[in-house]
């Protein structure tokens, strides 16, 4: 299949495996937008950032938190919505504040907090005063311990009262998941002997597609994102308190040419969100996924046209 890119946006191509005997090619489009003017459409980036390839990890592989998570997934049954870097608080060093996203009708909000360390005094553990800070990492490894978050903080089981221990300083973490965490792991299912010798490299029939989303399950859209929603963040960004703005609604169009018929014409789905706070920057990711065995000729990838933001 050949793809002419008639778009400014960086594309990749790729196959995948769906259920037995499924075969896939894959197209991911990724759009870069500056959150710049507040109460503005983001405007496009002069760099455009490329669909990320694998998997990285802040420190041992699915022993620590997810530093990117690939975009070369076969498909998602809906949009997600991540945050990568750290939490701002632009007017300066506090001790605690809030940051809250929002992109269309979805909306979160995190408490954010400096250094803290729990401290054994009167015969129980108290948590101390947070220290100041203007920033603090989006990080599973500073939220609580949970059995969603095994990388979290909590008190050793057997503590020592004369040492101190670091606390949360995150009520949740924003990030992508790493894929052998509970809230993931749950939806891969049939992975078994039998899958080994029949089904392999294929997904068993039991396997939902709703492990490929790495996004924290209250960070999953219902549907998909239009690409000109209302975006909002606040206590998150290094040079404003709160931003508010549009995603500029340039949507993506493939033209799929076979033989003599006429273009069918295919609307991508936008799949992925991801907020870069340090850089102030979005990346909406696009995607097409068409069966192997009925590829066209050729395809195009065009820009289907600007919507109405908001």
């Amino acid at each position: 299949m050949n793809i002419t890119n008639g778009t400014e946006f960086p594309f990749l191509q790729f196959e995948k495996v769906g259920y037995f005997g499924e075969l896939f090619s894959v197209v991911v489009v990724s759009q870069t937008f500056d959150l710049s003017s507040d109460g503005e459409v983001c405007q496009i980036a002069d760099t455009q950032r490329m669909p990320v390839l694998a998997d990285t990890w802040f420190g041992e592989p699915e022993m620590s938190s997810l530093k990117t998570a690939t975009d070369l997934v076969c498909k998602k049954k809906r949009s997600e919505i991540l945050l990568t870097g750290n939490a701002w608080n632009a007017a300066g060093s506090s001790r605690e504040w809030l940051a809250e996203f929002q992109v269309g009708d979805f909306r979160r909000t995190i408490s954010v907090c400096g250094p803290c360390e729990w401290r054994y005094k009167d015969n129980e553990w108290k948590l101390g005063h947070s220290g100041l800070t203007d920033r603090v990492p989006l990080r599973f490894e500073l939220a609580s311990f949970s059995e969603f978050n095994p990388v979290g903080r909590r008190l050793p089981e057997y503590a020592d009262t004369q040492c101190e221990f670091p606390a949360p300083q995150l009520s949740s973490s924003p990030g992508a998941v790493c894929r052998s965490w509970p809230s993931r792991a749950r939806y891969a299912k049939g992975f078994n002997s039998h899958w080994q010798k029949h089904t392999r490299p294929f997904y068993p029939d039991e396997f939902d597609f709703t492990f490929l989303s790495c996004a924290p399950p209250e960070q999953q859209y219902v549907g998909f994102l239009k690409g000109d929603e209302k975006v909002v963040f606040n206590g998150l960004l290094p040079t404003r308190a709160k931003f508010t703005g549009f995603l500029p609604g340039i949507r993506l169009l493939a033209e799929l040419y076979m033989g003599a018929r006429a273009p069918e014409q295919r609307l991508l789905l936008a799949d992925t969100l991801t907020c870069y706070t340090d850089e102030e920057q979005l990346t909406l990711m696009w995607r097409l996924t068409l069966p192997s065995n009925s590829l066209p000729d050729s395809l195009i990838l065009l820009k289907h046209r600007e919507a109405n933001h908001g």
